[in-house]
Formats: C-alpha cells, sequence, structure tokens
C-alpha cells in the first residue's frame, strides 16, 4: 500500500514536471517577432513566471512597437542565461542577483542595464511535519536538501543565523531542484531549502504534511537584465528600446494582472493554481536599487567564506551595474549611490 502510494507521488511530479518544464528542455526554442526593418534582438530568457515582463511585451507587441525583432532563446535559469551573454550567443540575458556574483570573480565584462522584478519569497524553506518538524528550531540535525552553492545555499543560512542556527547545526546535502520535490516526499531529507516551482510541487506532494517557513526579509531575490559591456556601449538605443517595452508590459501586469497570468500560463504551459500561489510575491518594476549593490555584496562575502569561490580578490559591484540608459525610462527608479 505505502510503496504504491509512493508510486502515485511520484507519478504526479512527474507528471506535472512536465507541465512546468514543457517548452523550457535543453534545446532552447527560440521564437520571436517579426517584422519589416525591424533590429533584431536575441535574448536569453529564464523559463520562469520572474521573466513575465518579456513575454508580455512579446505577445501584446510592444516590442515591436519600439521597432525591434525580438527573438527569446528560452533556457533553463538565469545561470545559464548568464553564460549565453558571456558567450556573445546572445544580446541579452535575464539572471538573478547570485549567478551575477558567481561570474563576477572569473569575468568583468559585463553589466546589469537593469532589475525588472524582485520577490523576498521565491526561495522557500519547506519542511514535512512528518519528520517532528513544526518551528525552525527543530530544524537542528535534520537533512536539509538544496542546490549547493546557489541562491537558495545562501538563504538557507541566512535563515538559520536569523533563528540563531547555523549551517553547521544541520546537515546539508546537494539535490537536483528537479528530484527536490520527491526526495522531500520519500524520506530522503528532512527540509528543503528551494526555489519555485519546486517548492509548490513538494507542498502538495506532502499535502497536509507540510510545513513553510516565512522568508521575511532574510534574501530579496532580483531578477535583471544583463549584457556584455560592448553591446550596451555600441547599441544604447537597442537597449533604450527593450527597456521601453519592458516599461509598457510593467504597466500592463499592473493594470491588467488577470490577463497577464493568463499570457504567462499559455506561454509556459503552467497550471493557474501555481500562477495563484507566487503571483502576489512579485514587485514588477525596473530599477536600479543600492539594496542590489549590498545583496551582491553580502553573497559574494558568503561565497568567499565558504569556498563557492575561489578567488579572494574583492569585487566592486558599481562595475557591474550601467545606469546610463534606465535613467532616461519613465517611471524606473534609480536609487544606486555612486
Amino acid at each position: 500500500m505505502f510503496n504504491r502510494y509512493l508510486t502515485r507521488i511520484n507519478c504526479v511530479l512527474m507528471c506535472c514536471g512536465c507541465l512546468f518544464m514543457s517548452g523550457c528542455d535543453e534545446q532552447q526554442q527560440t521564437t520571436s517577432t517579426t517584422g519589416p526593418s525591424l533590429t533584431t534582438v536575441k535574448i536569453a530568457v529564464s523559463t520562469t513566471p520572474l521573466s513575465a515582463p518579456f513575454y508580455v511585451a512579446q505577445a501584446n507587441g510592444y516590442f515591436t512597437e519600439q521597432g525591434l525583432n525580438v527573438a527569446f532563446v528560452d533556457t533553463i535559469g538565469g545561470n545559464r542565461c548568464l553564460q549565453k551573454v558571456l558567450d556573445a550567443e546572445v544580446d541579452m540575458g535575464t539572471a538573478s542577483d547570485y549567478p551575477v556574483m558567481i561570474k563576477s570573480f572569473a569575468h568583468k565584462d559585463f553589466t546589469i542595464a537593469a532589475t525588472f522584478v524582485s520577490s523576498v519569497n521565491d526561495v522557500k524553506l519547506i519542511a514535512s511535519k512528518k519528520n517532528g518538524i513544526n518551528e525552525p528550531a527543530e530544524l537542528k540535525n535534520k537533512i536539509i536538501g538544496t542546490v549547493t552553492g546557489a541562491s537558495s545555499h545562501y538563504f538557507l543560512d541566512r535563515f538559520l543565523l536569523l533563528n540563531n542556527m547555523s549551517l553547521a547545526d544541520v546537515n546539508v546535502i546537494h539535490v537536483d531542484p528537479e528530484a527536490q520535490p520527491a526526495a522531500l516526499a520519500n524520506g530522503d531529507v528532512d527540509a528543503l531549502s528551494v526555489w519555485e516551482p519546486y517548492a509548490y510541487l513538494a507542498k502538495n506532494a506532502l499535502q497536509h504534511d507540510s510545513v513553510i517557513f516565512s522568508s521575511g526579509e532574510y534574501y530579496r531575490e532580483t531578477f535583471n537584465l544583463v549584457m556584455n559591456k560592448d553591446y550596451i556601449k555600441n547599441n544604447a538605443d537597442t537597449v533604450r528600446k527593450v527597456l521601453l517595452g519592458l516599461a509598457s508590459a510593467i504597466e500592463f501586469i499592473k493594470q491588467q494582472p488577470d490577463k497577464a497570468q493568463q499570457l504567462l500560463v499559455k506561454r509556459l504551459k503552467l497550471d493557474n493554481a501555481f500562477i495563484d500561489w507566487i503571483w502576489d510575491d512579485y514587485d514588477f518594476a525596473l530599477t536600479l536599487d543600492q539594496s542590489l549593490l549590498n545583496t551582491l555584496e553580502n553573497e559574494a562575502r558568503w561565497a568567499l567564506q565558504h569556498g563557492i569561490v575561489n578567488n579572494g580578490t574583492a569585487v566592486n559591484y558599481l562595475d557591474y551595474v550601467d545606469t546610463g540608459i534606465l535613467k532616461d525610462i519613465g517611471g524606473a527608479r534609480i536609487t544606486i549611490i555612486q
């Protein structure tokens, strides 16, 4: 009976995984908007709801209105998007702050043109009540699965510190994100530090036996538009038009959230329950905030301390943001101190 139950859970997880990741495989399907006399721009877009402004801008023709033919290269994860930028496979990419920090120790030739969304709840800590965890203190000596060396690992460290513990008080093991829901359901781990959509899948697998600890302000994740410095220098007008298209999309998201959500459901083949689960956690806005630099600096210190990166040279993250174009976009917010 129990084995049949676990089999059903694994089947559900496999089906959900296909639902979330369809259209997002390693072949990285490319879609574009065509038109006469348009400037072509190739963007590696992470296949996550955080990328909603890009999908809305394309679906509603905001890029075309700016004279752009934008081709998306669907890519799993911001780290891979940023790598495509560095390898000159694309003109631009979307990446969270953490990959920017990691790559900054080896590369000095890329920059952030804008942040387009932030969230304090995309990364979550979810535990199994069946393993005797109902409050943070009960995580001590438990097995916690995460993607080691990634943003979820950093989040776990922050969470433990603010609950009077450290990484030394728990047993951290690496679990690939797509394997995390099953690992928790099968009892291979007691808890997960995990990003979406895998937190949602893990919660559903455990049903009433899950507990999700409040993320508070432990970690504000940002998603950013990144590109090589030479590209932004030589194509400033194109970058400005991309940002204008994103600005129109963000306004649409705020004014017509239901329609924006349905565009996202269709584009990423998600289910409506998942969108309802995460939507209010996202703050869509074009910004370059001082808090972004603070986060990058804190992550860098942590990565050096834990041996995630080996280069001990401090990085000045002012060298990795370019405010020149965003300041001309109406409604954008820049608080970086230079």
